[in-house]
């Protein structure tokens, strides 16, 4: 709440918030703020705090924080104790599972959030297709249900695919501590992809190159579907379906498998196909108010309410014998889809009515679709559009910064070091990416915990099996833990 008020101050308009946040602190942040919140609800987590994370900057000089994060987190380390002795052997000991706030996403807009933050760095198209169609779908449910809300875009979407989030990457999902709960937050000994949970391998068996193998679900699998397998040791192997017959897959390659292992679906090979041929369309949905003369169609279209276009259309017509089915052809014609327009008659006010050809209509509705779309493409330069930040520091309404500026800060340019000092700060410290830092620093603040996970919490009956020091090590390299239990953080430093 402190940092909230400091850039609300200063002057920002809107927070993008850490994903370790809870329902509570969010709430709490928006009552005592006015600025626009946007919140993480999908997508890869980082182990340490966003944007508070140096090791691969400091390791390989590649900056996590500017984009070239090295994902040291997700390789595989030994939980050793000072006398070398290894607790645990060899696995991704800071790999988190995936974000899915799906089922809170109703929570989070009455909790204050008004822009929901999909991460998807360095992911294909399907991936972005189908997780962003998932969470449109459920906002666009939220909003029909409730007279309070209203989209910040425009358009709905209409047809296509239907998402299905499980069979996107995924190393398994959280809620991470949305719920001011901690759970057990770990990948596990996945670092890539387990995508969908299909079922258990019942039986298995090898002929020259081919492994084959029997499975129980009720799920289907298709020729050319990627398969994720775990067995009871927690080891991953990965391969591809190269022929299914009912629940009897076959696999090139001689494969390790073991039966009760249970099986997973990474790449839904006939899901990929229909979510790149059978895409979606966005969609202005324009109500139509007509007044239908003998020589002459005058339309209004409304847009969320507002009338934004008056049109007029010369006809030549003769007042129609059948009126209710000449109302029915002028309605049915112009209800239809032109370019991103949905038109709806609502209303048709008339002395007599002319029936008119449908070439006729279909021409006067793309016309209609032609005049409004401008109106739905402003360009920059148009001063009624904010295209231009406006933001201004406001040191003058500053009085205090509840920072400590050392390297955490991430101080890289002469603008946030002048920033800074205005705050007050008299020792001002620069980020690692510009002054590297030979002695052993805080590399991550973690509100993941490797004693929590691995049950040997300094809280429970076995954590004082495991006494301090412990460290992570990769190839000779050691990190040193340290666990705040105070604030229930787990601190790597390196």
């Amino acid at each position: 709440l402190e940092q909230a008020k400091l850039l609300e101050s200063l002057g920002f308009k809107r927070l993008i918030l850490a994903r370790e946040l809870s329902l509570s602190q969010i709430n709490n942040i928006r009552s005592s703020t006015s600025v626009e919140l946007e919140s993480f609800v999908h997508g890869a987590l980082c182990v340490s705090y966003s944007g508070n994370c140096y090791m691969s900057s400091k390791l390989v000089g590649r900056s996590g924080n500017r984009g070239e994060c090295a994902q040291l987190c997700r390789l595989n380390y030994n939980l050793v104790n000072s006398s070398g002795d290894i607790i645990v052997a060899d696995r991704p000991l800071l790999s988190l599972k995936d974000l899915n706030l799906s089922n809170r996403i109703e929570q989070l807009i009455d909790a204050g959030v008004t822009s929901f933050k999909i991460e998807g760095r360095l992911k294909d198209l399907p991936y972005v297709s189908n997780v962003v169609r998932h969470y449109r779908g459920i906002l666009d449910d939220i909003i029909s249900k409730r007279d309070d809300l209203q989209k910040s875009s425009f358009g709905t979407v209409y047809g296509g695919f239907t998402p299905q989030i499980d069979s996107t990457f995924n190393r398994g999902y959280t809620s991470l501590f949305i719920d001011n709960k901690r759970a057990k937050w770990s990948s596990g000994s996945v670092v890539k992809s387990t995508g969908e949970k299909v079922g258990v391998i019942s039986k298995v068996w090898k002929s020259g190159a081919t492994t084959s193998f029997e499975y129980k679900s009720q799920i289907r699998l298709n020729n050319g579907d990627g398969l994720f397998i775990i067995d009871k040791n927690g080891v991953a192997v990965g391969l591809r379906a190269n022929r299914v017959n009912g629940d009897i897959v076959d696999t090139d390659g001689v494969y390790n498998i073991k039966k009760d292992s249970i099986l997973y679906r990474n790449y839904n090979h006939n899901f990929f196909k229909e979510i790149v041929s059978n895409r979606p369309r966005l969609y202005m949905e324009i109500d139509l108010s007509l007044s239908v003369y003998l020589d002459r169609i005058e339309i209004k279209s409304f847009f969320r309410g507002d009338n934004i276009l008056n049109s007029s259309f010369s006809i030549k017509g003769e007042a129609a014998n059948n009126i209710e089915l000449a109302e029915k052809s002028i309605r049915d014609q112009l209800s239809k889809r032109s370019e991103s327009f949905k038109f709806t008659v609502k209303e048709i006010i008339y002395d007599l009515v002319p029936f008119l050809p449908v070439s006729l209509l279909n021409s006067i509705r793309r016309e209609l679709a032609s005049q409004l779309a401008p109106l739905f493409s402003k360009k920059c330069t148009d001063s009624s559009y904010i295209c231009k930040s406006n933001f201004r520091l406001d040191l003058d309404r500053v009085k205090s910064a509840p920072f400590t500026a050392d390297y955490r800060l991430n101080i890289v340019n002469s603008k946030a070091k002048s920033l800074y000092s205005q705050l007050g700060f008299s020792s001002i410290e620069s980020g690692i990416e510009l002054v590297f830092k030979s002695e052993p620093i805080e590399l991550m603040r973690c509100k993941y915990c490797i004693r929590y996970e691995l049950d040997i919490c300094k809280k429970s009956s076995q954590g004082s099996k495991v006494k301090d020091p412990i460290y992570l090590e990769n190839r000779g390299r050691k990190f040193l833990l340290k666990f705040d239990c105070e604030n229930c953080e787990m601190v790597v430093i390196g």
